[in-house]
Protein backbone atom coordinates (compact mmCIF):
# COMPACT_ATOMS: atom_id res chain seq x y z
CA UNK A 1 0.00 0.00 0.00
CA UNK A 2 3.07 2.31 0.72
CA UNK A 3 4.26 1.72 -2.67
CA UNK A 4 1.59 2.03 -4.47
CA UNK A 5 0.87 5.49 -2.49
CA UNK A 6 4.08 6.27 -3.40
CA UNK A 7 3.44 5.55 -7.50
CA UNK A 8 0.56 7.67 -6.90
CA UNK A 9 2.69 10.49 -5.68
CA UNK A 10 5.03 10.52 -8.42
CA UNK A 11 2.07 10.60 -11.00
CA UNK A 12 1.21 13.63 -9.59
CA UNK A 13 4.15 15.64 -9.54
CA UNK A 14 4.88 18.12 -12.36
CA UNK A 15 8.62 19.00 -11.41
CA UNK A 16 9.94 18.15 -14.52
CA UNK A 17 12.97 16.46 -13.15
CA UNK A 18 10.81 13.74 -11.29
CA UNK A 19 8.98 13.28 -14.46
CA UNK A 20 11.91 12.28 -16.07
CA UNK A 21 12.97 10.20 -13.04
CA UNK A 22 9.51 8.15 -13.04
CA UNK A 23 9.57 7.49 -16.97
CA UNK A 24 11.83 4.23 -16.70
CA UNK A 25 9.83 3.29 -13.41
CA UNK A 26 6.46 3.38 -15.34
CA UNK A 27 8.22 1.71 -18.52
CA UNK A 28 9.80 -0.84 -16.14
CA UNK A 29 6.46 -1.77 -14.74
CA UNK A 30 4.69 -1.97 -17.77
CA UNK A 31 7.22 -4.07 -19.69
CA UNK A 32 6.90 -6.56 -16.35
CA UNK A 33 2.96 -6.61 -16.65
CA UNK A 34 3.13 -7.78 -20.60
CA UNK A 35 6.00 -10.50 -19.43
CA UNK A 36 3.18 -11.53 -16.99
CA UNK A 37 0.53 -11.70 -19.35
CA UNK A 38 1.17 -15.66 -20.52
CA UNK A 39 -1.23 -18.40 -18.25
CA UNK A 40 0.76 -19.08 -14.70
CA UNK A 41 -0.07 -20.08 -11.38
CA UNK A 42 -0.38 -17.94 -8.66
CA UNK A 43 2.09 -18.03 -5.79
CA UNK A 44 0.78 -18.19 -2.27
CA UNK A 45 3.25 -16.29 0.50
CA UNK A 46 3.84 -17.03 4.05
CA UNK A 47 2.20 -15.85 6.70
CA UNK A 48 4.18 -14.07 10.03
CA UNK A 49 6.08 -10.71 10.22
CA UNK A 50 6.94 -8.83 6.98
CA UNK A 51 4.59 -11.27 5.31
CA UNK A 52 4.00 -9.78 1.45
CA UNK A 53 0.30 -7.61 -0.21
CA UNK A 54 -0.72 -10.66 -2.02
CA UNK A 55 -3.12 -9.25 -5.18
CA UNK A 56 -4.90 -10.85 -8.28
CA UNK A 57 -3.49 -9.21 -10.95
CA UNK A 58 -6.20 -11.20 -13.48
CA UNK A 59 -9.17 -9.34 -10.69
CA UNK A 60 -6.98 -5.94 -10.16
CA UNK A 61 -6.39 -2.94 -12.56
CA UNK A 62 -3.25 -0.96 -12.05
CA UNK A 63 -3.39 2.68 -13.00
CA UNK A 64 0.34 4.11 -12.92
CA UNK A 65 0.33 8.07 -14.08
CA UNK A 66 2.26 8.33 -18.04
CA UNK A 67 3.52 11.74 -18.90
CA UNK A 68 3.18 12.50 -22.52
CA UNK A 69 4.52 15.21 -24.60
CA UNK A 70 4.09 18.99 -23.27
CA UNK A 71 4.19 17.25 -19.81
CA UNK A 72 0.02 16.63 -20.01
CA UNK A 73 -0.19 13.49 -18.10
CA UNK A 74 -2.01 10.69 -20.03
CA UNK A 75 -3.35 7.62 -17.67
CA UNK A 76 -2.01 4.07 -18.75
CA UNK A 77 -4.11 1.03 -17.30
CA UNK A 78 -2.05 -1.98 -17.61
CA UNK A 79 -3.73 -5.30 -16.99
CA UNK A 80 -1.98 -8.69 -15.54
CA UNK A 81 -4.56 -12.09 -16.37
CA UNK A 82 -2.20 -14.53 -15.33
CA UNK A 83 0.22 -13.48 -12.73
CA UNK A 84 0.76 -12.51 -8.94
CA UNK A 85 1.83 -8.98 -7.73
CA UNK A 86 3.16 -8.82 -4.04
CA UNK A 87 4.27 -5.59 -3.19
CA UNK A 88 6.39 -5.92 0.02
CA UNK A 89 7.77 -2.66 2.22
CA UNK A 90 10.60 -2.69 4.24
CA UNK A 91 12.33 0.11 5.47
CA UNK A 92 10.42 2.72 3.86
CA UNK A 93 10.68 1.93 0.42
CA UNK A 94 8.51 -0.29 -1.41
CA UNK A 95 9.83 -2.93 -3.93
CA UNK A 96 7.67 -4.98 -6.85
CA UNK A 97 8.21 -8.55 -6.76
CA UNK A 98 6.36 -10.91 -9.47
CA UNK A 99 6.03 -14.74 -8.17
CA UNK A 100 5.35 -17.44 -10.13
CA UNK A 101 5.05 -20.54 -9.05
CA UNK A 102 7.70 -23.37 -10.40
CA UNK A 103 6.32 -26.22 -12.21
CA UNK A 104 8.17 -30.21 -12.25
CA UNK A 105 9.62 -30.68 -15.21
CA UNK A 106 9.79 -33.68 -16.62
CA UNK A 107 13.06 -35.74 -17.63
CA UNK A 108 13.07 -38.88 -20.33
CA UNK A 109 15.30 -41.93 -18.92
CA UNK A 110 18.77 -42.07 -20.04
CA UNK A 111 19.41 -45.09 -22.90
CA UNK A 112 21.39 -46.97 -20.27
CA UNK A 113 18.26 -47.08 -18.08
CA UNK A 114 15.67 -47.71 -20.94
CA UNK A 115 18.43 -50.82 -21.82
CA UNK A 116 18.05 -51.74 -17.95
CA UNK A 117 14.45 -51.69 -17.98
CA UNK A 118 15.29 -54.67 -20.94
CA UNK A 119 17.45 -56.55 -18.69
CA UNK A 120 15.72 -56.75 -15.62
CA UNK A 121 11.90 -56.50 -15.49
CA UNK A 122 9.09 -58.39 -17.41
CA UNK A 123 6.42 -56.87 -20.09
CA UNK A 124 2.82 -57.48 -21.19
CA UNK A 125 3.67 -56.17 -24.54
CA UNK A 126 6.60 -55.96 -26.62
CA UNK A 127 6.44 -53.41 -30.07
CA UNK A 128 8.76 -54.22 -32.86
CA UNK A 129 8.99 -51.07 -34.77
CA UNK A 130 9.30 -47.77 -34.18
CA UNK A 131 7.72 -45.93 -36.78
CA UNK A 132 4.29 -44.08 -36.66
CA UNK A 133 2.38 -47.51 -35.92
CA UNK A 134 4.54 -49.19 -33.49
CA UNK A 135 4.81 -45.62 -31.52
CA UNK A 136 1.13 -45.74 -31.49
CA UNK A 137 0.75 -49.04 -30.54
CA UNK A 138 3.50 -48.50 -27.66
CA UNK A 139 1.66 -45.09 -26.57
CA UNK A 140 -1.74 -46.61 -26.17
CA UNK A 141 -0.90 -49.70 -24.72
CA UNK A 142 0.83 -48.06 -22.11
CA UNK A 143 -1.45 -45.28 -21.33
CA UNK A 144 -3.75 -48.52 -20.78
CA UNK A 145 -1.71 -50.00 -17.92
CA UNK A 146 0.52 -52.50 -19.70
CA UNK A 147 3.83 -52.95 -19.48
CA UNK A 148 5.48 -52.20 -22.57
CA UNK A 149 8.46 -52.62 -24.37
CA UNK A 150 9.72 -51.07 -27.97
CA UNK A 151 12.82 -52.06 -29.62
CA UNK A 152 13.53 -50.21 -33.07
CA UNK A 153 16.21 -51.12 -35.17
CA UNK A 154 17.54 -48.02 -36.86
CA UNK A 155 16.40 -44.07 -35.52
CA UNK A 156 12.97 -43.76 -34.43
CA UNK A 157 10.50 -42.43 -37.59
CA UNK A 158 12.91 -42.95 -40.25
CA UNK A 159 11.49 -45.38 -42.53
CA UNK A 160 8.43 -44.53 -44.24
CA UNK A 161 7.22 -42.78 -41.08
CA UNK A 162 8.94 -39.82 -42.41
CA UNK A 163 8.43 -39.83 -45.86
CA UNK A 164 4.73 -38.98 -45.99
CA UNK A 165 3.14 -36.05 -47.85
CA UNK A 166 2.91 -34.47 -44.11
CA UNK A 167 -0.68 -33.37 -44.71
CA UNK A 168 -3.66 -33.19 -42.32
CA UNK A 169 -6.43 -32.79 -45.25
CA UNK A 170 -9.86 -32.72 -44.12
CA UNK A 171 -10.53 -34.47 -47.78
CA UNK A 172 -11.76 -32.04 -50.27
CA UNK A 173 -12.21 -35.05 -53.10
CA UNK A 174 -14.23 -36.90 -50.64
CA UNK A 175 -16.52 -33.90 -50.20
CA UNK A 176 -17.00 -34.16 -54.09
CA UNK A 177 -17.97 -37.64 -53.63
CA UNK A 178 -20.86 -37.43 -51.54
CA UNK A 179 -22.41 -35.72 -54.56
CA UNK A 180 -20.50 -36.60 -57.80
CA UNK A 181 -20.24 -40.02 -59.07
CA UNK A 182 -17.78 -38.64 -61.29
CA UNK A 183 -15.02 -36.58 -60.81
CA UNK A 184 -13.75 -34.59 -62.10
CA UNK A 185 -16.63 -33.19 -64.09
CA UNK A 186 -16.06 -32.04 -67.91
CA UNK A 187 -19.25 -29.95 -68.54
CA UNK A 188 -21.85 -28.41 -66.35
CA UNK A 189 -23.75 -30.92 -67.92
CA UNK A 190 -21.88 -33.93 -66.01
CA UNK A 191 -22.33 -32.12 -62.60
CA UNK A 192 -26.26 -32.82 -63.33
CA UNK A 193 -25.91 -36.28 -64.64
CA UNK A 194 -23.60 -37.54 -62.00
CA UNK A 195 -25.70 -36.07 -58.83
CA UNK A 196 -25.80 -38.04 -56.17
CA UNK A 197 -25.89 -37.74 -52.22
CA UNK A 198 -23.65 -40.07 -49.78
CA UNK A 199 -23.33 -38.92 -46.48
CA UNK A 200 -20.89 -41.49 -45.34
CA UNK A 201 -18.25 -39.45 -47.31
CA UNK A 202 -19.43 -36.72 -45.45
CA UNK A 203 -19.13 -38.36 -42.09
CA UNK A 204 -15.60 -39.02 -43.09
CA UNK A 205 -14.72 -35.41 -43.71
CA UNK A 206 -16.39 -33.92 -40.45
CA UNK A 207 -13.81 -36.84 -38.68
CA UNK A 208 -10.95 -35.58 -40.89
CA UNK A 209 -11.77 -32.10 -40.21
CA UNK A 210 -12.50 -32.64 -36.69
CA UNK A 211 -8.53 -34.18 -36.52
CA UNK A 212 -6.97 -31.74 -38.08
CA UNK A 213 -8.29 -28.75 -36.52
CA UNK A 214 -7.21 -30.62 -32.80
CA UNK A 215 -3.58 -31.53 -34.29
CA UNK A 216 -3.53 -27.89 -35.55
CA UNK A 217 -5.00 -26.50 -32.00
CA UNK A 218 -2.89 -28.52 -29.65
CA UNK A 219 0.63 -28.70 -31.62
CA UNK A 220 0.88 -25.71 -33.06
CA UNK A 221 4.70 -26.29 -32.61
CA UNK A 222 4.61 -29.13 -35.19
CA UNK A 223 1.46 -28.53 -37.07
CA UNK A 224 0.61 -25.49 -39.12
CA UNK A 225 -2.25 -24.29 -41.85
CA UNK A 226 -1.22 -24.87 -45.44
CA UNK A 227 -3.25 -23.22 -48.20
CA UNK A 228 -3.81 -24.76 -51.90
CA UNK A 229 -5.23 -23.45 -54.74
CA UNK A 230 -7.17 -25.59 -57.75
CA UNK A 231 -7.26 -22.97 -60.88
CA UNK A 232 -10.68 -22.69 -62.11
CA UNK A 233 -10.62 -22.95 -66.17
CA UNK A 234 -14.29 -22.80 -67.39
CA UNK A 235 -16.43 -20.19 -66.36
CA UNK A 236 -19.29 -22.73 -64.27
CA UNK A 237 -16.41 -23.48 -61.66
CA UNK A 238 -16.00 -20.29 -60.05
CA UNK A 239 -19.41 -20.52 -58.48
CA UNK A 240 -19.48 -24.53 -58.21
CA UNK A 241 -16.39 -24.13 -56.23
CA UNK A 242 -17.43 -21.90 -54.11
CA UNK A 243 -20.29 -23.29 -53.00
CA UNK A 244 -17.92 -26.47 -52.35
CA UNK A 245 -15.35 -24.24 -50.58
CA UNK A 246 -17.92 -22.36 -48.15
CA UNK A 247 -19.55 -26.67 -48.19
CA UNK A 248 -15.64 -27.43 -46.58
CA UNK A 249 -15.68 -24.78 -43.92
CA UNK A 250 -19.44 -25.46 -43.08
CA UNK A 251 -18.61 -28.77 -42.11
CA UNK A 252 -15.58 -27.74 -40.40
CA UNK A 253 -17.01 -25.71 -38.53
CA UNK A 254 -16.16 -22.88 -35.93
CA UNK A 255 -12.88 -24.06 -34.67
CA UNK A 256 -11.35 -25.25 -37.71
CA UNK A 257 -8.09 -24.21 -37.29
CA UNK A 258 -7.18 -22.82 -40.77
CA UNK A 259 -8.49 -19.26 -42.37
CA UNK A 260 -11.51 -19.41 -44.75
CA UNK A 261 -11.75 -20.63 -48.19
CA UNK A 262 -11.85 -18.24 -51.09
CA UNK A 263 -12.34 -17.68 -54.73
CA UNK A 264 -9.21 -15.22 -56.12
CA UNK A 265 -9.40 -13.85 -59.50
CA UNK A 266 -7.29 -14.41 -62.89
CA UNK A 267 -4.48 -11.52 -61.28
CA UNK A 268 -4.16 -12.99 -58.12
CA UNK A 269 -4.21 -16.59 -59.01
CA UNK A 270 -0.95 -15.41 -61.31
CA UNK A 271 0.47 -13.55 -58.92
CA UNK A 272 0.59 -16.47 -55.78
CA UNK A 273 1.49 -18.75 -58.29
CA UNK A 274 3.35 -17.57 -61.15
CA UNK A 275 4.19 -21.22 -62.74
CA UNK A 276 -0.21 -21.58 -63.11
CA UNK A 277 -0.73 -22.63 -66.97
CA UNK A 278 -2.76 -19.72 -68.24
CA UNK A 279 -4.46 -22.08 -70.76
CA UNK A 280 -5.10 -26.08 -69.85
CA UNK A 281 -5.25 -28.35 -72.26
CA UNK A 282 -8.72 -28.17 -73.72
CA UNK A 283 -7.78 -24.74 -74.63
CA UNK A 284 -10.05 -22.94 -71.90
CA UNK A 285 -8.51 -20.07 -70.22
CA UNK A 286 -7.94 -19.52 -66.56
CA UNK A 287 -10.63 -17.85 -64.69
CA UNK A 288 -9.64 -17.86 -61.48
CA UNK A 289 -8.62 -20.02 -58.45
CA UNK A 290 -10.12 -21.51 -55.40
CA UNK A 291 -8.13 -21.59 -52.51
CA UNK A 292 -8.56 -23.50 -49.50
CA UNK A 293 -6.57 -25.00 -46.35
CA UNK A 294 -5.51 -27.96 -45.09
CA UNK A 295 -3.00 -28.80 -42.45
CA UNK A 296 0.96 -29.80 -42.33
CA UNK A 297 2.64 -31.48 -39.96
CA UNK A 298 6.23 -32.49 -38.65
CA UNK A 299 5.47 -36.35 -39.13
CA UNK A 300 8.92 -37.33 -37.53
CA UNK A 301 9.06 -34.94 -34.54
CA UNK A 302 5.28 -36.07 -34.32
CA UNK A 303 6.55 -39.51 -34.01
CA UNK A 304 9.29 -38.35 -31.79
CA UNK A 305 6.42 -36.57 -29.99
CA UNK A 306 4.83 -40.10 -29.09
CA UNK A 307 6.98 -41.93 -28.52
CA UNK A 308 8.24 -39.79 -25.60
CA UNK A 309 4.88 -39.65 -24.10
CA UNK A 310 4.77 -43.61 -24.80
CA UNK A 311 8.07 -43.77 -22.17
CA UNK A 312 5.83 -40.89 -19.96
CA UNK A 313 3.61 -43.15 -19.39
CA UNK A 314 5.68 -46.37 -18.67
CA UNK A 315 7.15 -47.75 -21.45
CA UNK A 316 10.55 -48.92 -22.32
CA UNK A 317 11.70 -47.72 -25.79
CA UNK A 318 15.01 -48.27 -27.26
CA UNK A 319 16.29 -47.45 -30.53
CA UNK A 320 19.28 -49.06 -32.80
CA UNK A 321 18.38 -52.12 -31.27
CA UNK A 322 17.85 -55.05 -32.97
CA UNK A 323 16.53 -58.23 -31.95
CA UNK A 324 18.16 -61.56 -32.13
CA UNK A 325 15.98 -64.20 -30.94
Amino acid sequence: REGAGKLADLGEATDTRRRQTMRPHVLSLVLLCAALRSPAPRRAFGRGAGAPLRTRCSAARTAVRAFGPGGTPAPLRTRCSAACVAVRASDGEASLRAANLPTEVWQPPSREQQFERLTSEEFDLLVVGGGATGAGVAMDAASRGLRVALVEGSDYMSGTSSKSTKLIHGGLRYLAQAFQRKIPPRSLLDVFLNLRFDPEYLRIVAADMSERAWMIQSAPFMAKALPMMVPLYRWWEVPLFWVVGNMYDLIAGAGRGVPPSSIVSVEEARFQVPSLRSVDPDGNNLVGGLVVYDGQQNDARMGVHIILTAIQQGAACVNYASIES
